[in-house]
């Protein structure tokens, strides 16, 4: 459910994994490689979709796709003590969801 949503906005969700995945107590290293495995699954299938129904050019996707692989593993391959992973995830998904709710309440009329 939570690829759905993500995706249905052009996104892949590594926020919405990662949260779930805290809340339910998997270990860090298993929420990385997991969020990055979903991720990356549901990125590549909504840009090949948005690339069919013509919405996205493959000019402006190839910069990302190429900047995105090194910085990935790059982070996948960081390790955090717990006692400094968790709060310091806490803190982007927290900012994550200001900035998504801050972005969804600029489009409102009121």
């Amino acid at each position: 459910m939570t690829a759905l949503v993500y995706a249905a906005v052009g996104q892949a969700g590594a926020s919405g994994y990662i949260a779930i995945m805290g809340l339910a107590g998997v270990r860090p290293l298993a929420m990385k490689t997991t969020a990055l495995s979903l991720n990356l699954l549901v990125a590549v299938i909504g840009t090949a979709l948005f690339l069919r129904a013509g919405r996205l050019s493959w000019r402006n996707v190839w910069p990302f796709a190429i900047l995105g692989f090194p910085f990935s593993m790059l982070g996948g391959a960081l390790h955090l003590p717990e006692g400094v992973y968790f709060p310091l995830v806490g803190v982007v998904l927290i900012l994550s969801a200001f900035q998504m709710a801050r972005t969804a309440l600029s489009g409102l009329v009121w």
